[in-house]
């Protein structure tokens, strides 16, 4: 198994120092051993400084997750109070031809039939009745696809809403 998570690791870095346009990434060691044990199917939780490359962290996690279980689909829930931080990481996700869309009302429906790789909301969107119900219930595509449910800025979820209880 492990060599698996070594080779999709290294897949998934190929497939994006190709589609990117800028220097190449370099993935320090905090990066490589978050996304060895999401791959091996175990909880992490990444406390690093600001500007240390944590979205890589899941962004590796999914293209490496998709080489390893071709036949199932891979999504990441994002969550983030943030809309700057939200708005940058679908711009980069997108510039690499990922669909990474941000959650509302508008492609709800789009995303619970056909999970992208990545989708971003707030807490509050999240915990709409609607989607939550869907994410949980274990017939639905969008429950199937969830790998991984990463809270970004997450010292700041105390503040995002008294409601947020699962």
């Amino acid at each position: 198994m492990a060599a698996s998570i070594e080779r999709s690791i290294v897949a998934a870095l190929d497939h994006l120092n190709v589609s990117r346009e800028k220097q190449k990434i370099i993935v320090k060691k905090e990066q490589e051993m978050a996304v060895k044990e999401l791959l091996d199917g175990k909880n992490v939780m990444a406390i690093l400084p600001t500007g240390f490359g944590k979205s890589l962290i899941f962004t590796i996690f999914a293209i490496a997750k998709g080489q390893i279980s071709r036949s199932e689909k891979t999504c990441v829930l994002v969550i983030s109070p943030l809309k700057s931080i939200i708005d940058d990481q679908i711009a980069e996700l997108s510039s690499l031809n990922y669909r990474a869309p941000e959650l509302s009302v508008d492609n709800m429906a789009s995303i619970l039939s056909d999970p992208p790789q990545f989708v971003y909301c707030t807490a509050e969107k999240v915990l709409e009745k609607s989607f939550l119900d869907e994410l949980k219930n274990s017939n639905t595509a969008i429950h199937k696809a969830v790998s991984a449910i990463v809270v970004d800025e997450s010292h700041t979820v105390e503040s995002w809403t008294p409601s947020l209880r699962w």
